[in-house]
């Protein structure tokens, strides 16, 4: 009897964001996006806006490939990752937003995050980014699950399917590699395969491994059973203690097959059952790093590490960019490296390093490069030198920390074209010995009592303009607010001014010759004048209200007997032939005479408001 398995994996396109669930007030943090098999990359100009937060450096890129050949078929995984450096702000929750690219024609998004700053000295310190669950077989990997083995079958139980969850080792140090592999065992074919429930991996770190395992026959649980490894992912824990990963749950179609009896001939008819597994739990134990711990060391565990270091270009000159390459080889956690703190010193503007990692699977671990670019430009010519600092790993296998020597840099400074340099001060002069101590020659001359300004005439006299200026200006706003407020007043005030233009604009057409805008615009400018005026409501501006008006105020009858009749003759030529340019000019004379006399009468009373006819 042969079971054949379909290989599980599939190259499944996927655009996934790691962020850590707290970080620490002015401290650094790190989120992390991984494409998996999409052609689209990300840039500084797709970090993502944290309010509050400041964008340190960005983006790191890690790329991983990796390739398998199963049942004749060849499969490859590309993922890469980007990752950006904050600095956390104010304590509060701050959100990470979705971030969508596109492959073609395909979008991918992730998902927002909330990352929590808590204050500086609180005892928190900011977790790693967000494991990735334990990614689980889907059903359509079982949809050609082994050939039809037309193969009578007995009943079928629960114990026919197992899935499994296994660690290499069940005792590791902080930041040391574990395997965790999914395995699946069963006696049966396998219709459907569906994970409700994904163990996940809470206090670790977590890289997805290729699986290049053939399907075999096995003894398990002390029967014989066929087995398919599903799933295989590198740990890396990131907290001592005691770390489980629970188990999951799946819901799984076993089909047999019975012979049904024709007579002459006999056949097979599938038969199949549903059932519900569990996963089994496991846990790990997790051992502190060593204390107390070294300087130069910046959480880099492995078996085995070496440097090598890079100057570009070999002539440095001031005022121009040189870049220091620094590498760092080994085998261990590579892809979490960070960069090292190098002391450029005085006189060099340095730049944030640009950080890649190239790493590849070697059967128990990561083992490829890191690489931090450092750019600085030096301001003056001189000798230039950096000590050597240091670079501490832990090796898990000796239980002891090994130091490296980032080694010093040596070099001359040039005098470069792009801006002139001073040939004085070198990176190595830190202190600032060129100001000396001033020692008086003639003591008698300096004076230790000084004139107070507090309380003397100016100050006073100072203070009084002051308060007078607050009064003065208090006075003219409430001026200014009493004066706001009546419209009526304010509407009389300008009544002449406007009038003004008015007259202005019919003398204009009265000159051009046109009398019939001029007679328009005469008309509009003495009504107009006596509405404001008056306080009198173009709605109920009539000859007996004027007149009416008028006579309240005070204004002498023949006054009022005058402007009447200039309203009069007014209206008149608007509506019968022009009178010629001389009655023209009699007409704009009167109106001009009555406007400037009403306006310059001061009545001994102002006449009240007649509200009946507002």
């Amino acid at each position: 009897m042969a079971v054949l398995f379909t290989a599980l994996l599939g190259r499944a396109q996927s655009f996934t964001l790691r962020a850590p669930s707290t970080a620490v007030e002015g401290e650094k943090f790190t989120i992390t996006f991984r494409i998996t098999n999409a052609n689209a990359t990300l840039s500084r100009g797709n970090a993502p806006h944290l309010n509050g937060c400041t964008l340190v450096f960005g983006p790191g890129v890690s790329t991983m490939e990796s390739y398998s050949y199963v049942n004749g078929r060849t499969e490859s995984m590309v993922q890469r990752d980007f990752t950006f450096t904050y600095q956390a702000g104010k304590p509060g929750k701050v959100t990470v937003p979705a971030l969508t690219i596109r492959d073609g024609n395909r979008s991918l998004s992730t998902r927002p995050a909330t990352i929590t700053i808590v204050a500086a000295g609180s005892g928190h310190r900011h977790s790693a980014p967000a494991p990735t669950p334990m990614p689980a077989p889907d059903e359509d990997d079982f949809d050609n699950f082994g050939e039809d083995r037309r193969v009578a079958g007995g009943d079928i139980s629960s114990n026919d399917i197992a899935v499994t969850v296994t660690l290499s080792k069940d005792h590791v140090y902080e930041n040391e590699a574990v395997i965790a592999s999914i395995r699946v065992y069963t006696k049966h074919d396998i219709s459907s395969f569906r994970a409700t429930t994904v163990p996940s991996f809470d206090g670790f770190l977590s890289e997805e491994l290729p699986i290049n395992e053939k399907p075999h026959q096995t003894n398990f649980r002390g029967g014989t059973y066929y087995t398919v490894l599903v799933k295989q992912c590198l740990l890396y824990p990131q907290k001592a203690g005691k770390l489980t990963i629970n188990s999951g749950t799946y819901d799984v179609t076993l089909v047999t097959y019975e012979v049904v009896s024709n007579g002459f001939f006999a056949t097979q008819r599938p038969v199949s059952r549903s059932f519900t597994t569990n996963s089994n739990s496991v846990s790990v134990n997790v051992s502190p790093l060593p204390e107390p711990r070294p300087a130069g060391f910046n959480g880099a565990v492995g078996t085995s590490f070496n440097i090598s270091t890079a100057l570009d270009p070999t002539v440095v000159r001031t005022n121009e960019a040189a870049t220091y390459t620094l590498k760092i080889s080994g085998t261990g956690n590579v892809k979490y490296l960070t960069a090292p703190d190098l002391d450029f010193g005085n006189n060099v503007d340095e730049y944030d390093p640009e950080t890649t990692t190239d790493t590849k699977f070697n059967g128990s671990d990561l083992t490829g490069t890191f690489t931090a670019t450092y750019t600085f430009v030096p301001q003056v010519v001189g000798k230039f030198h950096m000590d050597a600092t240091p670079f501490v790993y832990f090796n898990p296998q000796t239980g002891k920390y090994v130091t490296l020597e980032i080694p010093p840099l040596t070099t001359d400074i040039v005098r470069g074209s792009a801006a002139p340099a001073s040939d004085k001060g070198s990176k190595e002069k830190k202190t600032m010995d060129d100001i000396r101590y001033i020692n008086p020659t003639d003591e008698g001359a300096l004076s230790r009592e000084h004139p107070r300004f507090f309380n003397s005439f100016v100050y006073v006299l100072l203070y009084i303009l002051i308060i007078a200026a607050l009064i003065t200006a208090i006075i003219v706003y409430r001026r200014h607010v009493k004066l706001s407020a009546d419209i009526v007043g304010r509407r009389s005030a300008r009544a002449n001014n406007v009038a003004s233009r008015r007259l202005k604009a019919a003398r204009n057409f009265l000159h051009a010759h046109n009398t019939e805008k001029f007679h328009d615009a005469l008309a509009s400018a003495i009504w107009g004048y006596l509405s404001d005026k008056l306080a009198i409501p173009a709605s109920a501006l009539t000859r007996d209200n004027i007149s009416e008006k008028m006579t309240a105020a005070g204004i002498s009858p023949e006054l009022v007997t005058r402007t009447i009749g200039v309203l009069d003759d007014c209206e008149m030529a608007r509506f019968t032939p022009d009178g010629g340019n001389a009655s023209a000019s009699e007409l704009y004379e009167r109106a001009a005479a009555a406007i400037n006399e009403i306006d310059s009468f001061r009545p001994a009373k102002a006449p009240k408001s007649d509200s009946s006819l507002k």
